[in-house]
């Protein structure tokens, strides 16, 4: 058993040789739709995802950040680019700026706790 990309893996899925579980995600996944959510299997509290974002320096000017960002959400809902996004796995969110920092903020202490308990375990 293994945390693995589905993208990375889908192909050995449809084949056969691999079963998927569950997806570690808050909704399925269109391409993998026989396979649930952890929380539709039974394990409540296990939402993982990976995200991408654009980063700037802290000096650029608020509004260069806030028209970049119309564009980038306004490209990623034409039904021919989400749908790029969704063949490699990824869901187009367009989040805000500010989202996407508490979300970067709360994957850190994530991981924080993460490493924390369970770095009475590793003897590296």
């Amino acid at each position: 058993m293994g945390v693995i990309s589905a993208v990375a893996v889908q192909s050995h899925i449809r084949a056969g040789r691999l079963r998927a579980l569950a997806v570690i995600a808050s909704a399925c996944w269109e391409k993998l739709p026989d396979s649930p959510t952890m929380e539709e299997a039974g394990v409540r509290d296990c939402i993982y995802s990976a995200w991408y974002g654009f980063w700037y320096p802290a000096a650029v000017p608020a509004d260069y950040v806030a028209r970049f960002h119309a564009e980038v959400t306004k490209a990623i809902q034409e039904p021919a680019m989400r749908q790029r996004f969704l063949d490699e796995g990824m869901m187009p969110v367009g989040s805000t700026p500010q989202e996407f920092a508490r979300t970067i903020v709360a994957d850190i202490e994530f991981h924080r706790t993460l490493a924390a308990a369970e770095s009475h375990r590793c003897r590296c």
